[in-house]
């Protein structure tokens, strides 16, 4: 359970991430410069750090391995059916990460 819960964490990162790319910073930016826009919403951005921004980037990609996993045994609860896919997906979803640019 406990680890369960964090799999959905992966989607949030990957729609924060996508909001960054295409300029959530300039986006707050330009709110913030209408003086009569409120900060109640607004302040939370200041929240994320650069050491929560590359968490959050770390968290989009090691979160298909378990999410992929996952999928699966939802569809199929018993393992033992299914363990060759089981075992085929994990190792598609590791070599995936795997495979991503560092840089």
């Amino acid at each position: 359970f406990i680890e369960a819960r964090f799999i959905g964490a992966g989607v949030s990162n990957r729609a924060l991430m996508a909001a960054y790319t295409i300029g959530l910073g300039k986006i707050v930016e330009l709110a913030r410069a209408v003086p009569t826009n409120s900060e109640f919403y607004i302040h939370g951005v200041d929240k994320l750090s650069g050491l929560v921004r590359k968490l959050s980037c770390i968290s989009c990609f090691v979160s298909f391995v378990p999410e992929r996993i996952v999928g699966l045994v939802n569809k199929e609860e018993r393992i033992l059916k299914i363990a060759e896919k089981l075992e085929l997906a994990l190792q598609e979803a590791i070599e995936m990460v795997l495979s991503t640019p560092t840089s």
